[in-house]
């Protein structure tokens, strides 16, 4: 059974539901990668046939095929979006880039990172507040890109989606969601620092 909300064609990379309610979703599958961002509410994820609680804001990775979920709010109400990505849109490259940087070296493969968080042993991950804002402007983003349909949309798409991987990726490390936020609390120290000198 393929969700209600994707239906799929042969020629499919990308398709997005924007923030709707939800109180209850049977089991089912799909023949893509989805991802589902649960902004607020709270409920039961239940996949592959062990049940986790939603405490949102947190994002749900779902691999194709033979992965089955279901939502339930449990009598109250789930915000979700929903996305459904597939291979077109983050095809695997042809051969292994080399790593920059050898303690990131997943962000060599939007495609191969996306598919360690379909195996990740708990499929939600949490978000702190800078990563709930910043996920709702990118799938606000994606929603008018796939609304318009104007040249390169898809482009834009795609580079919504990595930065989500990216997001993701970090908050499940506990690291800062972007530099700036680093740099910022950085600097503030710095200024701190100055200021007892001066005292």
């Amino acid at each position: 059974m393929i969700s209600k909300y994707f239906v799929s064609t042969a020629n499919d990379t990308f398709h997005i539901h924007p923030v709707y309610e939800l109180e209850e979703f049977s089991p089912h599958y799909h023949h893509f990668c989805e991802i589902a961002y649960f902004r607020s509410g709270s409920g039961v994820l239940t996949y592959n046939g062990q049940d986790y609680t939603i405490t949102p804001p947190q994002l749900h990775f779902c691999p194709p095929e033979n992965a089955w979920h279901s939502f339930d709010g449990r009598g109250g109400t789930l915000h979700t979006a929903s996305m459904a990505i597939y291979p077109s849109l983050l095809p695997a490259p042809a051969c292994d880039p080399p790593a920059t940087d050898a303690s990131e070296p997943a962000l060599a493969s939007p495609r191969a990172l996306l598919d360690s968080f379909c195996r990740l042993e708990s499929p939600l991950i949490e978000l702190r507040p800078p990563a709930a804002r910043r996920t709702d402007e990118l799938i606000m983003l994606m929603c008018e890109e796939q609304r318009l349909r104007l040249p390169g949309h898809l482009l834009r798409i795609a580079s919504c989606v990595q930065e989500l991987l990216v997001l993701a990726m970090r908050e499940q490390s506990k690291l800062h969601i972007h530099p700036s936020v680093a740099y910022g609390q950085t600097r503030e120290k710095e200024a701190d620092a100055g200021a007892s000198a001066l005292d």
